[in-house]
């Protein structure tokens, strides 16, 4: 069949599979497909090298060019468009806000140096706090100028992500006025993810307004997804800024003023966010280890009674009974064993044997999916994990097992998965295909089956 023979509705989902690069190039062989090819190598635009930014402004805002700045949707610059050296070269900043300041139908852009650039040219910031339909905006090796200027955005805005210099958490930099930008940021009425990386949060001088009980600091209601990542949060901050978080990822994350919360009852604990959260993504391989979870704050953690719990971590048995704690709604927990990550007196498979014969029992009755992965050099694990924690968790539907000797042996497809199913009072394992283990994967991530179960409809879905 000749692609010039399909209908116009079948070539857009075609070309909607294609890189930029190869639209384009189809772009070119054809009257009929050069509009449709143009338009979805326009979609999404990464300039990576100097010389691309003037041919990019060439090609949107030529005389010839027509309609095709409107079909910019996402736009991403690497820090070497500005140069190799270490100081940037800006002689053709201006060309960059030209073409944002008429990219009318942008929704997100992703901008390296993202301080230094709208410092450098102001008409950068104008321009896009003056499109309507943004709603991604990620500054990369930002500063405190972007922290200060974020307020200027329209409230539209979906989702925000900064990864700041590392000077900002490593080196001790320290922002001004911290809890005073943030409380700026609440003008983001329909911000839904927030993503920070190398920052330390501190409370302004004076502390007491966010520390007395009730709360009454800046908060984010719509915000739905938290990733903080090697960042510093005041206690009060993390527990009651964001009532509504769904998702939350944390990497590296270190909890101050958990003073503040001191006169927190356990029956407050139960009230802190306006609705529990679905999944927490935990990363102790970094900065702190699960020996020592006490840095992490077991008790300001709890209030966040995840769904879904993802655990990375060393199998150490000291602080696992609490992190289990933090769960008592748990219904999935995904457990990476990253033996390699920490200098161990013991032999690594007698830490995963440990962590299988200890962990799985300690696990909130209720628990419908187990899945562990091992990174053992030594051995593979997928047998004994399945036979663990089949006879430790009576409650368990479906458990999931893999193990590889290396970090980068570990694709999906060396995943296995069971079915427990269940007659009368005998249950017995049915290994299920990895498609219908991803649907397993899919579904209680979707947040569909927790609907359910608050709805008291508990009845498990058969995959596979």
């Amino acid at each position: 069949m000749s692609l010039l023979s399909l209908n116009e509705d079948a070539l857009l989902l075609l070309v909607s599979f294609l890189s930029s690069q190869d639209a384009l190039r189809l772009s070119e062989t054809s009257r009929k497909v050069h509009l449709i090819g143009i338009q979805q190598a326009l979609s999404s635009v990464t300039l990576t090298m100097p010389h691309q930014l003037p041919l990019l402004h060439k090609f949107l805002l030529c005389p010839s060019a027509g309609h095709h700045i409107l079909f910019l949707r996402h736009l991403r610059t690497r820090w070497n468009v500005w140069g190799v050296n270490a100081r940037p070269d800006f002689s053709n900043i201006a060309l960059l806000a030209d073409i944002l300041e008429q990219a009318l139908r942008l929704k997100s852009v992703c901008l390296h140096i993202f301080d230094e650039l709208i410092k450098a040219e102001p008409r950068i910031l104008s321009a896009l706090v003056a499109l309507d339909g943004l709603e991604n905006v990620e500054g990369i090796r930002t500063r405190s100028f972007t922290l200060e200027s974020l307020h200027r955005f329209r409230s539209g805005l979906k989702k925000l992500r900064l990864c700041f210099a590392d000077e900002y958490f490593y080196g001790g930099v320290q922002l001004a006025r911290p809890a005073s930008y943030f409380g700026q940021l609440s003008v983001l009425r329909e911000l839904e993810d927030l993503d920070l990386h190398n920052l330390r949060i501190t409370y302004d001088e004076p502390a007491s307004q966010y520390t007395v009980q009730p709360y009454a600091g800046p908060r984010w209601p719509a915000i739905r997804h938290l990733t903080l990542s090697t960042v510093s949060i005041p206690a009060p901050l993390l527990a009651y800024a964001f009532p509504n978080v769904e998702h939350a990822a944390l990497d590296n994350v270190a909890i101050t003023d958990v003073a503040a919360l001191q006169w927190i009852t356990p029956e407050d604990t139960t009230r802190m966010h306006a609705a529990p959260v679905h999944s927490i993504d935990l990363d102790a391989t970094y900065g702190y280890s699960l020996y020592g979870l006490k840095d992490w704050h077991v008790d300001v953690l709890r209030t966040m009674s995840p769904f879904l719990l993802s655990v990375t971590a060393a199998p150490l048995m000291d602080s696992w009974p609490e992190l289990i704690q933090l769960a008592p709604r748990l219904k999935y927990l995904y457990a990476r064993l990253n033996t390699g990550q920490m200098l161990i007196t013991e032999s690594q498979s007698n830490l995963v044997q440990k962590w299988l014969d200890t962990v799985p029992a300690l696990l909130p009755s209720g628990v419908i999916c187990v899945r562990v992965y091992v990174q053992d050099p030594g051995q593979y694990w997928h047998d004994e994990i399945r036979d663990k924690v089949f006879n430790a968790v009576p409650s368990v539907w479906y458990i999931a097992a893999q193990s590889v000797h290396y970090r980068e042996d570990s694709p999906e497809s060396d995943v296995i998965w069971w079915r427990v199913d269940r007659t009368a009072d005998t249950r017995r394992l049915v290994e299920i295909s990895r498609e219908a283990g991803a649907g397993v994967h899919a579904y209680l991530h979707s947040g569909e089956f927790e609907k359910r179960v608050r709805d008291d409809d508990a009845s498990i879905p058969v995959f596979g």
